[in-house]
């Protein structure tokens, strides 16, 4: 949290298998409160993966053979991440270069795996990424007479609830 206070991104140094074993969406909930930009890792569990890419955080694989400790990397350097300038020009699978403040560099996988996890990352994760195309996916609700067998009272439900999710929308949008 100090780091935060202080203005300071983070990022996380990690082995094999990153994310394995825990409780999946809090493990990738807890880094993005703390303020973690980006997980470096030597792989990632398949569904973490994922998840981080849902809170917004950067999946970077050290290239095979390549770890921290082979790199010499304590996790008390500062980490310059060079994306790409626009989304636009990142490529799911591409090859990134990080450098730290001692002047060593290596080259990191980038795991964005999709073109829909690029537009969830563009977006700040995948919550902000649905609230700010709420309008264009519609109401996300079935078009009028076309219930899909809900009743009235149903249906009305379906309307509060909508109401209540383009006020949210509203909020997160400023």
């Amino acid at each position: 949290m100090r780091y935060r206070k202080e203005g300071h991104d983070t990022i996380i140094l990690a082995g094999a298998e990153y994310g394995s074993g825990s409780s999946r969406d809090w493990a990738a909930k807890g880094p993005m409160l703390l303020g973690v930009k980006a997980v470096i890792a030597k792989s990632f569990e398949r569904i973490h993966r994922s998840n981080l890419v849902g809170m917004g955080i950067i999946p970077l694989c050290f290239k095979p053979g390549e770890d921290a400790d082979v790199l010499g990397l304590s996790g008390q350097e500062r980490y310059t991440i060079n994306l790409p300038s626009s989304v636009a020009e990142v490529r799911p699978g591409q090859d990134i270069t990080v450098l730290t403040d001692n002047n060593k560099s290596f080259v990191c996988t980038l795991r964005f795996d999709t073109e829909v996890e690029l537009a969830y990352f563009d977006h700040g994760g995948i919550l902000q990424y649905v609230i700010r195309n709420f309008d264009r996916f519609g109401a996300l609700m079935p078009p009028p007479r076309q219930h899909h067998g809900l009743q009235n009272g149903e249906f009305q439900r379906t309307v509060k609830q909508v109401v209540s999710a383009r006020h949210i929308r509203d909020v997160f949008a400023s």
